[in-house]
């Protein structure tokens, strides 16, 4: 159908220009005797992307005598929940160093850390953060 067709046919066209062509398609109009019912608007709602909890205060767990004596090393990784206000809900080894005393450590030390709190848009919320904690030997003071 072309513009003049439209015309020449008294139906309301769309004029449409792609790669330099003009076309045109009939326009979907009520008549003048129909009338348009309006609906309901149509909710798209998502979840508010999380921004993850952020370090604020984390200190380094003391190397425990034991191991240090049996010359144990090796990383711990610690599952962490980091409740809204900040605070440390609960610490969980999601990966062991291989040396339970090593691993005592790192979780007692974790429970006194203070999190800058993740959020869902405006509000803070819950949210977990894993954070492996490395201890080695070394000869340096």
């Amino acid at each position: 159908m072309t513009a003049r067709g439209c015309l020449w046919q008294r139906v309301a066209c769309s004029i449409v220009i792609s790669a330099g062509m003009v076309l045109a398609a009939p326009a979907v109009w009520a008549q003048e005797d129909e009338q348009v019912v309006p609906l309901a608007p149509i909710d798209v709602t998502a979840r508010y992307p999380l921004t993850p909890a952020e370090p604020k205060k984390l200190s380094k767990p003391a190397y425990p005598e034991t191991a240090r004596r049996r010359e144990e090393q090796g990383t711990v990784h610690l599952t962490v929940k980091v409740l809204a206000d900040g605070t440390v809900g609960e610490v969980s080894v999601k990966k062991s160093s291989g040396s339970t005393p090593l691993d005592d450590a790192a979780v007692a030390e974790a429970k006194g850390w203070q999190f800058v709190p993740g959020r869902r848009g405006p509000k803070n919320v819950d949210s977990w953060v894993e954070v492996p904690i490395r201890f080695q030997l070394s000869d340096l003071p």
